[in-house]
């Protein structure tokens, strides 16, 4: 057995029981004060972790560094649009098509970074965007629908957009300074510009404002907040 598959399949475990709580509760809290409890989580985890394993420079990559910060930032923003889209949706269908990124991974992996599978493994892959497709066709179950369709849309960008980030982090380990426990800073960095700032916004201006205008509020905190390093 590959290495890499039992912490891959640890990881699918431990997601499904994450999401199933996140649905459980997600009536009683609002989702953007879900992404701030997201934050917390994240950076008492990473920064344990960076804590514990650190051994190279943290900025000695700068190339290294500003790939996973703009990976991590579409990371958090596609985190932002599933904390909306499993509001309105069954999360039975909402976590299957969110967890599905890997298979546009795949493909941008093999567009933009030459990586190349056999062809059962390209069959998996359209097999798996071929099911999400017609998940999201699904008739909702008795007494359980969504409120309105828009969990489809917010469902499929945050399929597009973390299959981006995910590329880039892969890509990311190919640059000089590549260092997988300094991942976990430039990944709570990017949560926090994204995850924090919409769910800060949130809970400054409260119920004044829709979540449409909260991220947007969210997204001029980030640009100001990279405008600095962009000059």
């Amino acid at each position: 057995m590959a290495v890499w598959l039992i912490p891959t399949l640890a990881s699918l475990f431990l997601y499904g029981i994450g999401q199933g709580l996140v649905k459980k509760y997600i009536a009683e809290v609002p989702p953007a004060r879900f992404c701030l409890f997201f934050v917390v989580a994240k950076t008492i985890l990473n920064l344990s972790y960076f804590a514990l394993f650190h051994r190279q420079p943290l900025l000695g990559g700068g190339q290294f560094a500003a790939t996973c910060l703009v990976a991590y930032v579409l990371d958090g923003l596609g985190w932002v649009l599933y904390f909306e889209a499993i509001v309105h949706g069954p999360i039975a269908i909402v976590g299957t098509l969110s967890a599905a990124y890997p298979a546009l991974t795949i493909l941008f992996a093999r567009v933009f970074l030459g990586e190349a599978l056999n062809g059962l493994q390209y069959a998996g892959v359209a097999l798996v965007i071929s099911g999400c497709v017609g998940l999201s066709y699904a008739p909702a179950p008795p007494g359980g629908g969504a409120k309105s369709n828009r969990w489809i849309a917010l469902s499929f960008m945050a399929l597009l957009i973390w299959g981006c980030s995910s590329t880039m982090v892969k890509a990311s380990y190919r640059l000089p300074g590549a260092d997988e426990v300094n991942v976990m800073v430039f990944n709570t960095i990017g949560a926090m510009a994204t995850l924090g700032a919409y769910g800060f916004a949130w809970l400054v201006l409260g119920e004044r404002v829709s979540a449409w205008q909260a991220a947007c509020i969210a997204a001029i905190l980030v640009g100001m907040a990279c405008t600095p390093g962009a000059t």
